[in-house]
């Protein structure tokens, strides 16, 4: 997961500069281990639309003889509106052709067109259910419309058929307004017209256009640039593992992945758009390929074996919309797994809970963002006053340090009982510093992740100046003003150190996080300045002695000078 990877390397560059030791790592993690229940059931669907599996009597219509060969039907384009979307419905190859996202633009301005997930105009089918082993049904059949019906309560069905002198398929698309969600119902049935058994596999396909991603260029810096929010990657949840996959530009033909799959689907840091098996028995399998600029991805259910003279169906579920635990929690409890939230998940939910509680009370997102960084801060003041305490008395101890060294030099044995001895006598615990603040690690690793996922922050204007906190800063100022923070933070840190080499290096830690900070989006930005500033606060109240209740006072001066008037 090299997006984790990077993600990571910042909070452990972060976290180290706020406790002035210099430890450069950043651990690629393991797959992460998840709990998964059996798969969720979705709503129940109306009745007339998700058909029986058993083998049904078939009556052919009157004027339908199967001996007149294909059907034919004019092209028409459907226009569906749900609260959510708005969708472009074609008869030709019976497939979803647009689907906009009427909450979500495509850019940060008044004027931009709504997010479209599906591929562009021209290329090949965006949202289409086909059946692997009947060739005579190709994408390019023009389908006809049995019934377009408006059911109460807002659900809207949409009935499509095709049939020649041997098979009748129906399509049955439910677009369900009632529930609030992003999901599409996508039914089958299939009628054996023919005196042999017929034999098909049935398959939903989506695919989404991704224009070759331009290779990043060499540099010592180039390491710091972070992957595009828009770099679409795919994913499959199969046999409790969750698979990621952006190299999808890499690979040749088809990939093919079998066993129990819960969903899979092509997402992006935002978005996701994922196919959901319903009613299949025993394992499955997914396939993913490349056409041209396009990434396909096909689910299949279970192979049907229809009789002469019978009919079979099914159906699958559709997600198309953004990476948000409310929307993707009502679909199933498996499919809120498309937002990775690393190690500390757990932690995370609840700071996306949290966040989303006080966006309530605060329209700003930005300012949410603030608040939920000072409560944080608040909430872990003890584990910072403790780590900075410690650092302070290593500070003062580092005199007698020397002078052990210097007075015992080649005799390690002897010094290091020294140096023991020395700190149990002024009650110092050398890993103090440390075991603080990594205490808070956990904390600050799933905030850093919240926000760096948060589709809340996708095109969220903040103080009249950024249109997207989910950008980088296009204007540099929010990363300047952290490398000055950062640079007062390196002054006030107590260190224990004086080596000269090791004192060049913290300075221009600002200077290198600056320049990391220039990829990163600006709600992202704005959390570790803000976090960076309150740190620069306790760190002068603790250098000159000041309490929260001195500041409050407006009392700046050092207690020992108050007390001595």
């Amino acid at each position: 997961m090299r997006q984790e990877f990077r993600l990571l390397s910042a909070v452990v560059l972060s976290t180290a500069v706020f406790v002035g030791y210099q430890m450069f790592f950043a651990p690629k993690p393991p797959q992460q281990p998840t709990q998964t229940t059996q798969q969720t059931a979705v709503p129940v669907e109306p009745a007339q639309i998700i058909q029986s599996q058993q083998p049904q009597s078939l009556e052919i219509p009157q004027g339908e003889s199967p001996s007149t060969g294909e059907i034919q039907a004019e092209e028409k384009t459907i226009s569906v509106e749900t609260p959510l979307a708005h969708i472009t419905l074609s008869t030709r190859g019976a497939v979803i052709t647009d689907y906009q996202l009427k909450k979500f633009k495509l850019k940060a301005k008044k004027d931009s067109p709504p997010k479209n997930l599906l591929p562009e105009e021209g290329t090949s089918s965006a949202l289409f259910l086909g059946f692997k082993g009947y060739s005579p049904l190709t994408a390019g059949k023009v389908y006809r419309v049995v019934s377009d019906q408006e059911l109460p309560a807002g659900v809207r069905t949409i009935v499509l058929e095709w049939q020649n002198d041997s098979v009748r398929i129906q399509k049955t698309f439910v677009f369900d307004g009632t529930q609030n969600n992003y999901t599409v119902t996508v039914a089958y049935e299939v009628a054996n017209l023919s005196q042999s058994d017929l034999v098909l596999t049935p398959y939903l396909q989506n695919s989404i256009t991704q224009k070759p991603i331009p290779k990043k260029t060499g540099g010592l810096l180039s390491f710091l640039k972070f992957d595009r929010p828009d770099l679409y990657g795919l994913y499959h949840l199969a046999d409790k593992t969750l698979t990621e996959d952006q190299n999808w530009q890499k690979f040749a033909g088809t990939r093919e992945v079998a066993g129990n799959i819960y969903w899979s689907g092509i997402a992006d840091r935002y978005f996701l758009f994922a196919l959901l098996p319903q009613d299949v028995q025993g394992p499955v399998k997914a396939q993913f390929g490349r056409e041209k600029d396009n990434i396909v991805n096909q689910l299949y259910a279970n192979e049907l074996i229809v009789a002469p003279q019978q009919k079979k169906g099914g159906h699958f579920l559709a997600y198309v919309g953004p990476k948000q635990l409310s929307y993707l929690e009502r679909v199933s409890s498996e499919l809120k797994r498309a937002v990775d939230y690393g190690w500390f998940s757990i932690i995370a939910v609840l700071i996306l809970k949290l966040m989303s509680f006080l966006h309530r009370f605060i329209p700003s997102w930005g300012l949410t963002i603030i608040t939920l960084t000072f409560i944080v801060k608040m909430l872990l003041h003890p584990f910072n006053k403790k780590s900075m305490q410690s650092m302070k008395a290593m500070q003062n101890l580092q005199p007698k340090l020397n002078e052990i060294k210097k007075k015992y030099g080649d005799d390690k044995q002897k010094q290091n009982e020294e140096t023991m001895q020395l700190f149990r006598t002024h009650k110092v615990n050398p890993m103090g510093g440390c075991l603080p603040m990594l205490l808070q690690f956990p904390v600050y690793i799933a905030l850093y992740k919240v926000l760096w996922n948060a589709i809340e922050l996708y095109h969220a204007p903040f103080l009249g100046i950024y249109a997207d906190l989910s950008a980088p800063d296009p204007y540099f100022v929010s990363p300047i003003l952290l490398g000055v923070f950062m640079f007062l933070q390196q002054k006030l840190t107590p260190t224990a150190s004086v080596d000269p080499a090791q004192q060049k290096m913290m300075m221009f830690m600002p200077v290198m996080f600056t320049v990391m900070m220039l990829f990163l989006p600006v709600g992202l930005v704005v959390y570790i300045f803000v976090n960076t500033a309150m740190s620069v606060v306790q760190q002068y109240m603790m250098k000159h002695d000041l309490s929260f209740r001195d500041v409050l006072r407006g009392r700046f001066k050092p207690q020992t000078a108050q007390n001595s008037q």
